[in-house]
């Protein structure tokens, strides 16, 4: 995992434990050669992101090994602050019946998606994290979230 160049302000291991605390961002990725964004409930496992869909959402439109970038927030609104972290990688469809099913079991209660599921792992090969606003020590995480550590 690299950082990016250019002037991110949080390392890869804050950026990490940021995007652990909300459950849902934003997948990037190009359909027909223009871009398209999609949110979707995550979870953060081993060195790779773990994205659901329920199937016909558009995620088996994605190549197999294709690079794509998926970004996370909180943002507080009402102070103008909070954090942005993007993460790059090469994506691919988990189509391993049983191992999306055990990926799926395994997800945050909080990241329901209805049946049938696709499953999709972006591996994460490169972090960039920023604060957004004022400049702070100690950048908000999502309410109720738990950033006690990374596993």
């Amino acid at each position: 995992m690299s950082r990016s160049t250019g002037s991110p302000d949080l390392g890869p291991v804050e950026s990490l434990r940021l995007l652990r605390s909300v459950p849902f961002g934003r997948l990037l990725y190009t359909v027909d050669a223009l871009p398209a964004v999609r949110p979707a409930p995550f979870t953060l496992q081993d060195d790779a992101l773990v994205i659901f869909a329920h199937r016909g959402e558009g995620l088996a439109d994605i190549a197999d090994d294709t690079v794509v970038a998926f970004q996370a927030d909180a943002i507080d609104v009402s102070r103008c602050e909070g954090w942005s972290v993007t993460v790059i990688g090469h994506g691919t469809a988990v189509s391993d019946q049983a191992e999306a099913d055990a990926l799926y079991a395994a997800r945050p209660v909080h990241c329901h998606v209805p049946e049938p599921v696709d499953v999709f792992r972006l591996s994460i090969e490169r972090v960039d994290g920023r604060r957004v606003g004022e400049q702070r020590s100690d950048p908000p995480v999502a309410a109720g979230s738990d950033t006690d550590g990374l596993d």
